[in-house]
């Protein structure tokens, strides 16, 4: 599904308000699916994930659009060095929201 559950709206909530008191923060927000079924079809629904997220986050959250940082749907690719990556597909099937702060922004 590509539309945030009641279960993923609380964290999302909770992470647009611990970004809002942060001087110049900015968010990263990139989709994931996991690797069964076809590439493309995985591609297009971690795309309708992203854009699930950010919408909420601008629509219920009060985040700005010029908070977010240019998005990414990765599919079932992996991406490189990644701090957290998917054990299962399970796991895969998610989008993960990051706060960027600009080091110039805080000091």
């Amino acid at each position: 599904t590509a539309t945030p559950t009641a279960e993923g709206s609380e964290p999302l909530q909770a992470l647009a308000a611990q970004a809002q008191a942060i001087t110049g923060y900015r968010l990263a927000i990139v989709g994931r699916a996991d690797s069964t079924g076809n590439a493309a079809a995985n591609e297009r629904l971690s795309e309708r994930r992203v854009a699930a997220v950010t919408n909420y986050l601008l629509t219920e959250c009060g985040v700005l659009p010029g908070r977010i940082l240019p998005t990414a749907a990765m599919g079932e690719s992996s991406i490189a060095n990644d701090p957290d990556p998917p054990r299962n597909n399970a796991e895969a099937r998610r989008v993960t929201v990051t706060i960027a702060v600009s080091r110039s922004a805080v000091g």
